[in-house]
């Protein structure tokens, strides 16, 4: 196999490179998923591992002990923990869809209490909430717990509020700028100035959509303004920027961003549609550790002057010499 890192730290192994038990590991992956994306590529290193990261993953979309309410209350308290953007914006969605009352989500965002009628709902509130916040759950709620869940509803609580927030979906930012691509300089750079609400890194590149919404390429905000402002958009722009999936991790896109030197990477979905854009700003927050982003500000730097012999021989004021 290669020993050229191609993921992270970790070189791809072709699937003609495998071992016969790594095969049978990725064809249970991709049987499962339908893909090998993100993480799920460094799985196929250990056959055994890979066999059940796959099935772990599914076992989340059907069929397991908690109902769709109560997997958006566990979901949305720990999204609100880490304050992810692009996953809490599915997921405030996704729990008012599944009939959760809008105050409570909401509430729940917000890091505000609330409370549920219903007793499974309520625990499950309680214990998710202990989690995120003291990672310990007293044994009164326990004991609750064990009562209205069972060993099996508080293992599938405990393992979906584990699930990786570092990914591109969980960091990037569901607002960006985009034009098609009969759009021209001047209407681009239009766009992204009336973009006010958008963080600045958000709008230093332009990204080009067709009608289907798929991602086309990606322009510059430096080539919009030195081009003529006449200039259709489609003969400025990169036909095949670097992009990741929503499954892409923290590692990854930090090497993509110094590897080709970016401010901001459009983050697509299979069908190559723009979800969101991550930032280096977004890169840098989910890097820096909590206590140094805690620390005071350091001081602005205080720039020396150098004065010159006639500067020091001036009257205060600026005044000429009597």
């Amino acid at each position: 196999m290669s020993e050229t890192p191609t993921f992270g730290r970790y070189a791809e192994i072709p699937v003609d490179k495998m071992t016969p038990e790594q095969k049978e590991g990725y064809a249970a992956m991709m049987e499962s998923r339908g893909r090998l994306p993100g993480p799920n590529k460094i799985y196929v290193h250990n056959p055994k591992l890979v066999k059940v990261m796959g099935p772990l993953g599914a076992h989340f979309r059907t069929g397991y002990s908690l109902s769709e309410r109560e997997r958006e209350i566990a979901v949305n308290i720990i999204l609100a923990k880490w304050g992810s953007a692009y996953p809490t914006n599915a997921h405030e969605r996704a729990g008012k869809a599944a009939g959760l009352p809008a105050d409570k989500v909401e509430a729940i965002l917000a890091g505000l209490p609330t409370s549920f009628t219903d007793t499974r709902e309520q625990i499950i509130y309680e214990m998710a909430t202990c989690l995120a916040n003291a990672r310990w759950v007293p044994k009164g709620i326990f004991d609750r717990a064990v009562a209205a869940l069972g060993h099996v509803g508080i293992t599938d609580v405990i393992t979906l509020m584990g699930f990786n927030p570092d990914s591109a979906g969980g960091l990037m930012n569901v607002d960006f700028v985009s034009c098609p691509a009969t759009a021209t300089a001047a209407a681009a750079l239009q766009l992204i100035a009336n973009a006010n609400s958008l963080q600045p890194e958000a709008l230093l590149k332009m990204h080009i959509i067709d009608d289907d919404q798929h991602l086309t390429g990606v322009v510059s905000v430096i080539a919009l303004l030195q081009a003529p402002a006449s200039d259709a958009v489609a003969a400025l722009m990169d036909d095949d920027p670097v992009r990741v999936t929503a499954d892409t991790d923290l590692t990854d896109i930090a090497l993509l961003m110094a590897d080709f030197n970016l401010y901001s990477i459009p983050v697509v979905d299979d069908d190559d549609h723009v979800l969101g854009v991550v930032t280096v700003d977004d890169v840098l927050e989910a890097t820096i550790p909590e206590d140094w982003r805690r620390r005071e500000p350091a001081p602005r730097p205080v720039r020396e002057f150098t004065q010159t012999d006639d500067e020091r021989d001036a009257p205060p004021g600026g005044g000429e010499t009597p």
